[in-house]
């Protein structure tokens, strides 16, 4: 399941920011303060960070990180330029993920640590194209959603969920909507920067096995309902 470094991240983040001000007290340094030019930046990302650590690099969150860090450096006094790289900066990162996974569809191996077994999941990606998909009755081991300035709708009512699963979900100017079968229940995660995660899931009382969905939302929504509700 999902790696949990994000109480790790936070607290040391709150340990550096303790320690700055000790500085400054003690007369280590001075002049130290979180609200230094373009500190609101950190709540983009602070976020992607966590959810680099914790689910890996993937097109979304590596994007929403590089957003982040543009919009941090162009508010520095010699960098003020910066701001206008952004947008072509987010084709770049876009154009390079695309040349190096051509597919806008695979799968991707898992091995698991406790017995070294293997499985496959699913990775759907969706640049700037509205994607409608519907996964047929086949076993679902999980799957990786990426969706950049388009919509994907993910219908898995059909799938055959016979364990607890983990779906990865990261919008960026977008929107995903994924539709799960009646017969699981939904554990949602989410790290939020201007979006949502949208809970409309309704588990009836043969819910034997549960959905971890951990969702990156960069200015946009995710919205995982189940099938007839």
């Amino acid at each position: 399941m999902k790696r949990k470094y994000g109480g790790l991240v936070i607290g040391l983040i709150f340990i550096a920011v303790g320690i700055g001000y000790v500085g400054n007290v003690l007369g280590w340094w001075s002049g130290f303060t979180i609200f230094f030019p373009g500190w609101w930046a950190l709540f983009i990302i602070v976020p992607f960070v966590i959810a680099i650590a914790e689910s890996g690099f993937n097109t979304g969150n590596l994007i929403g990180l590089l957003i982040g860090v543009f919009l941090l450096v162009s508010q520095q006094p010699h960098f003020r330029f910066m701001w206008q790289l952004i947008f072509p900066a987010v084709l770049i990162a876009i154009g390079l993920s695309i040349i190096l996974k051509s597919k806008a569809f695979k799968f991707r191996r898992v091995v698991k640590a406790e017995d070294g077994g293997a499985f496959y999941i699913p990775v759907y990606r969706c640049w700037f194209n509205p994607r409608q998909i519907k996964f047929g009755r086949f076993e679902l081991h999980g799957a990786e959603i990426t969706t950049v300035f388009a919509e994907l709708v993910l219908d898995l009512s059909d799938a055959i969920i016979t364990k607890d699963i983990v779906i990865d979900v990261t919008t960026v100017f977008s929107r995903a909507k994924i539709i799960l079968p009646p017969n699981v229940k939904m554990a949602p995660s989410a790290n939020n920067v201007f979006g949502r995660l949208i809970d409309k899931t309704t588990s009836d009382t043969y819910s034997f096995h549960t959905v971890y969905v951990n969702a990156n939302c960069l200015f946009a929504d995710a919205e995982v309902t189940t099938t007839g509700s």
